[in-house]
């Protein structure tokens, strides 16, 4: 992008410069001219050729203002110099509605030269899509009156007086810029339609839209869109421009939306946005019903007016729009940059048209040179934006392999946990009663040996392997608890702490309230955290009672478990593989767990889960 600009910088003075000397006359034209407005259509307008002040205009520009549904006259007189040249006299101003060129003689008669404009039929044998008609040839003056007529438009036109075969030569030229931007805009599109066929990416439709929008509108405000389409139905040429421009404007605010949808933050701005794409829509309506209704002048005059403004307000809000992104990402930048250079064209125009540059390369072509600039840089806008949100995909999926990678390892970890604490249980619960067992069943052999009587011991014995079955029973249900599908929750909950109940001289009080019917494996998940945290407040919290309550609210489910024991510091509960277990398996749920205990003062646990209905 720096080498573009550097380029520019330095090879532009010299182009325009160029193109500023080819485009002079090198033969000297006498002429001058005066100017008026009036009502009056030009078979009734009286001319005073002895009387009228002459005044050589500035590059033979005349600026007549906004007009309502009058005529502007010019009333000129000239002299070419060199009656062996054919000269001609040329208006490139395209969007007129009439245009009507006579001689004038000093007896107050005329001869219609040239009749052409927006609302007349379109002559396919003209050889210039400007209005042209031939001067008199000779030393001395000629008189002609040049009629234009443009309701609700503001008139600024200007006349050049050329040799004939420069004329061909710097029209030649202008059809050769025009056919190369032409052929640059559709190569342009087909790119970028085939692009989003590839991609999938909608904001290049919009693009090509957008572009071809562009394209309609600058065709048509050059005066070759009439030829080539539609001449012999002038009716629509007046709506040509206003319908490609609103188009223009609609395609790139629906381009933004869709591209920086998710850096607009203001939910009021893309109202805003939205609202000016409903009313664009609404005005091409109207101006559609143009063909089929005859809307009475003062209509059609306040129907322009609001299209300019309507203009000038969508640049007012794309303009700031792009600025408040312009920190977001770099394509948004790219997209500002873009957006200003054909409001820098307008102004260079400005000053081409009062006066202050003269160039005529840049009056000619500036537009189409902008537009050109533009739709390059907003390309590689869209591009850079393609890639950026790839980039961003990669990213993002990269981060997803690497939680995928932190899931398993901690999901590994929680398994060799789980092990290792069913190793600790089994080992410390069964080992002991199997160690027992077997130093009773070896006791009763060397007393049945001895003729003593075993019969306590054998009792004993047969204690010890009961007591082994219920602990190996409470490790199985814990693990995988059968019957959760046929009895449900509450019912398995409250047999297992009934059975805890005898196992371990704590007294346990369970009051569910669940008013919800849950999924399968979120009954199963709930039943082994309330288990777990149960089991053990019931082993090593020496309390006397357990109070779990476990009733839905707000569709969540809450857990709270109470007991009077010894309590602990929830600060060292980072280092107990049951509450880390536990832990994960709430945070799996998406739920939350809250550990309210201090040493000496007993434990609350509250569990809040989002309910997972069957």
């Amino acid at each position: 992008m720096k080498r573009i600009i550097f380029f520019i910088i330095k090879w532009a003075p010299g182009i325009l410069f160029f193109s500023s000397c080819s485009g002079q006359n090198s033969t000297v034209i006498l002429d001058s001219a005066y100017c008026f407005k009036s009502d009056l259509p030009p078979g009734n307008i009286k001319i005073d050729l002895q009387n009228a002040a002459f005044s050589k205009a500035a590059h033979g520009r005349f600026n007549f203002g906004f007009t309502s549904n009058e005529y502007c006259y010019i009333v000129l007189k000239a002299s070419t110099g060199n009656i062996s040249e054919s000269y001609v006299l040329s208006i490139d101003n395209t969007s007129l509605d009439t245009v009507e060129a006579f001689s004038l003689q000093p007896d107050g008669s005329r001869n219609l030269l040239y009749s052409g404009g927006n609302l007349m039929k379109y002559k396919t044998g003209r050889d210039y899509a400007w209005h042209t008609f031939p001067l008199n040839a000779g030393g001395y003056p000629h008189y002609y009156l040049i009629a234009v007529k443009a309701v609700s438009k503001n008139v600024n036109l200007q006349y050049q007086i050329i040799k004939q075969s420069d004329l061909q030569k710097l029209y030649r030229n202008f059809d050769r810029v025009i056919s190369f931007y032409a052929g640059t805009i559709l190569f342009v599109i087909f790119i970028s339609i085939l692009a989003f066929l590839l991609l999938r990416n909608f904001g290049l439709l919009l693009y090509a839209g957008y572009i071809l929008s562009v394209t309609i509108w600058l065709l048509s405000h050059y005066g070759y869109f009439f030829p080539l389409f539609h001449p012999s139905f002038s009716r629509f040429n007046d709506m040509t421009k206003m319908i490609a421009s609103l188009w223009a404007i609609i395609f790139f605010l629906c381009l933004i939306l869709y591209l920086f949808k998710n850096d607009i933050r203001s939910g009021t701005m893309k109202k805003i946005i939205r609202a000016f794409i409903g009313i664009n829509l609404i005005f091409i309506g109207l101006a559609l019903a143009r063909l089929v209704f005859i809307f009475p002048p003062s209509a059609i005059t306040g129907l322009n007016i609001a299209w300019h403004v309507l203009l000038i307000l969508s640049a007012c809000m794309a303009i700031p729009l792009l600025l408040s992104l312009f920190h977001t990402s770099r394509s948004a930048q790219i997209f500002f940059f873009a957006a200003t250079c054909p409001f820098i064209m307008l102004f260079i125009q400005i000053l081409s048209n009062t006066g202050y540059v003269t160039n005529r390369f840049l009056n000619n072509h500036g537009v189409l040179l902008a537009n050109l600039v533009e739709i390059f840089i907003l390309l590689s806008g869209i591009i850079y934006h393609i890639w950026e949100k790839e980039r961003a995909k990669d990213t993002q999926l990269l981060l997803m392999e690497e939680d995928r990678r932190e899931t398993l390892k901690k999901l590994i970890m929680v398994q060799d946990n789980e092990r290792k604490r069913i190793a600790e249980e089994l080992h410390d619960s069964i080992g002991p009663l199997l160690a027992a067992i077997r130093i009773n069943f070896l006791r009763s052999i060397k007393a049945e040996r001895e003729h003593r009587q075993a019969d306590a011991l054998i009792a004993r014995t047969e204690n010890i392997i009961d007591d082994s079955i219920s602990e190996i029973r409470n490790i199985a249900h814990r693990l995988m608890p059968k019957g959760l599908s046929s009895k449900g929750l509450v019912t398995l909950l409250t047999e297992y702490f009934d059975d805890l109940g005898n196992i371990y001289p704590v007294k346990i009080e369970f009051r569910p309230d669940i008013t919800t019917v849950l999924n399968g494996d979120f009954q199963l998940n709930l039943y082994r955290i309330i288990s777990e945290l149960v089991l053990n407040a019931a082993k090593h919290s020496k309390a006397k009672a357990i109070h779990i309550s476990m009733e839905t609210q707000d569709h969540k489910i809450c857990i709270i478990i109470r007991d009077d024991g010894i309590g602990f510091s929830p600060a060292q509960k980072a280092s107990g593989i049951g509450l880390k277990n536990i832990e994960s398996r709430v945070s799996y749920l998406k739920g939350v767990m809250n550990i309210q205990s201090s040493p000496g003062n007993g434990s609350c646990l509250i569990i809040d889960i989002p309910c997972e209905e069957g």
